[in-house]
């Protein structure tokens, strides 16, 4: 038997890391989706959120990049991991060695937790298909949670956009006149979904200010004089990405969802962005997919979440 931890060295990744760990996660994205998911900003902007000298691992073979994982604390409580392999050095040990080297990680904010009596998820995002991931989970007690689709529509033609009722108003997103209304319609969103968690109005909107945040691509609606739909959206050199839609109840069923969507298609093309892409839990209670097929958007690859939790 081959002792797998004796031919890896395993250390944290540095922004030196940052072009060879995109080329092995295009790698890995193309065999496991048959398209790439990843640019080097990509990379950079998950590094800026994290301390990168404990939350990242570089595995390699001599000198050869063969395995890359990082794990991100995006609220207290919740831990989500992300490790990438390239395909060449499949079922040769790399994900027993990431998995093990995240979970001695995450066990240190999971002991921070269960001081302060703090309820915990560690959560491990996979592609749906990967048969040798999903095994490694199952086998380290892992539970299956959720499957989150990509949605892609890719534009050859001007898309037109939906009408809304007279009552209801769409504009591009002003700052000084929106961001309040903004906030408080995403609370109200998706308070119930998952993931959410309490954030005060100045942290959420910072947060909401990063280098691929583009306001000028964000749009709200009023409804007697309140904000009740917005679509929040990044730039990246694939195209543009929604990171957020929602529509306080008061305003659904007015087909504000897919006006602000069709907006943003439009808006995207007449920039020569001829890509708009998002992700959604496929099993929405909402049914947040079928609105975006509704629009034209398709499923073109899914990503599984497997999790412990206290």
């Amino acid at each position: 038997m081959v002792n797998h931890d004796s031919i890896y060295s395993v250390r944290p990744a540095t922004l030196e890391d940052a072009r060879k760990v995109t080329d092995l996660i295009i790698a890995s994205d193309i065999e496991e989706y048959g398209v790439p998911d990843c640019t080097i900003e990509d990379v950079l902007g998950i590094w800026g959120n994290i301390p990168i000298s404990k939350n990242t691992w570089i595995i390699q073979n001599n000198n050869t990049l063969v395995g890359y994982g990082f794990l991100e604390e995006i609220s207290q409580g919740r831990l989500d991991c992300y490790g990438f392999i390239h395909p060449s050095w499949y079922g040769r040990g790399v994900g027993p060695l990431l998995l093990q080297n995240m979970e001695q990680r995450a066990q240190e904010y999971i002991v921070k937790y269960q001081k302060e009596n703090i309820a915990y998820e560690l959560n491990q995002f996979v592609p749906a298909q990967n048969q040798l991931a999903i095994q490694l989970l199952d086998g380290n007690g892992y539970q299956f949670d959720k499957v989150y689709s990509r949605m892609v529509i890719t534009m050859t033609n001007e898309p037109v956009t939906t009408d809304l009722p007279d009552d209801v108003q769409l504009l591009r997103f002003d700052k000084s006149r929106d961001s309040q209304g903004l906030y408080e319609a995403y609370v109200e969103s998706f308070k119930d979904t998952r993931g959410y968690y309490e954030e005060p109005f100045e942290e959420w909107i910072q947060k909401r200010s990063t280098d691929q945040h583009d306001p000028s691509l964000w749009y709200v609606t009023y409804y007697r004089d309140e904000l009740v739909g917005f679509i929040i959206c990044k730039t990246f050199p694939e195209g543009t990405y929604v990171e957020y839609l929602g529509v306080k109840r008061i305003g659904r069923k007015k087909g504000i969802g897919a006006t602000l969507l069709t907006t943003v298609f439009k808006e995207s093309y007449r920039r020569n962005i001829t890509t708009v892409l998002l992700n959604v839990d496929a099993n929405s209670l909402t049914g947040a997919n079928r609105l975006y097929e509704s629009v034209g958007m398709k499923p073109t690859f899914q990503i599984a979440c497997y999790q412990k939790k206290s």
